[in-house]
């Protein structure tokens, strides 16, 4: 991942140090160009360009186990906690309701903090009932169908076996914290970190 005033997913490195050791390991090398774009939905009553992110006023900070002390390392890590997510694909942007403003930026690529994976995000909570990356669930299909070609119920249940499984795998190292920035400007779910206000120049839309 939730503000309102609209709080964001967060994430953070050990060390702050470290995150900005690691800035070119964070920025993908396909970021070539100066500035990047980005995609915001944020509740109407919230500005990315003033104001304070409270996090009093999210419903996902107040009732998921585990968020108030991943925005608390957030904080301590980056020295803020002033700090909101971006997509880095339009398609990828989740309205927070029908009042919801969508937000287009265009940020000096060094103004991001990090670059995030949501999956593993996700992971790192143990959540159960967030969806696999597409690309995983294609495979999965596939392979369901060249096994089982004759087997509807079969495919269903080797696909929902895999998503389990993926839902379930340990992380590599031990610790999931430590795979959230092995991320890609422009894949699928990963999100940049910007520290809140941002520039009112970087604002597309809407106007300002």
């Amino acid at each position: 991942m939730v503000h309102r005033v609209v709080v964001l997913h967060a994430v953070c490195l050990r060390g702050r140090s470290r995150a900005r050791l690691r800035a070119d390991k964070l920025i993908s090398p396909q970021m070539s160009e100066p500035t990047v774009k980005l995609w915001s939905s944020q509740s109407s009553d919230f500005s990315l360009t003033s104001g304070r992110v409270d996090h009093s006023k999210s419903y996902y900070f107040q009732h998921t186990e585990g968020i108030p002390e991943a925005y608390r390392r957030l904080a301590l890590q980056f020295g803020t906690d002033q700090i909101i997510w971006c997509n880095t694909r339009y398609v990828d942007l989740k309205k927070r309701d029908i009042k919801s403003i969508e937000w287009e930026l265009v940020v000096p690529k060094e103004a991001i903090l990090a670059l995030v994976d949501e999956f593993v995000w996700n992971k790192v909570f143990g959540q159960t009932g967030f969806r696999p990356p597409q690309r995983l669930i294609d495979e999965w299909q596939q392979e369901a169908n060249e096994q089982y070609p004759y087997d509807g119920r079969a495919r269903r249940r080797y696909t929902d076996e895999q998503r389990q499984r993926y839902r379930q795998e340990p992380a590599p190292s031990g610790d999931w914290w430590n795979h959230l920035f092995d991320a890609e400007y422009g894949e699928e779910g990963v999100c940049a970190l910007l520290r809140h206000p941002v520039e009112p120049e970087w604002v597309i839309s809407p106007p300002q």
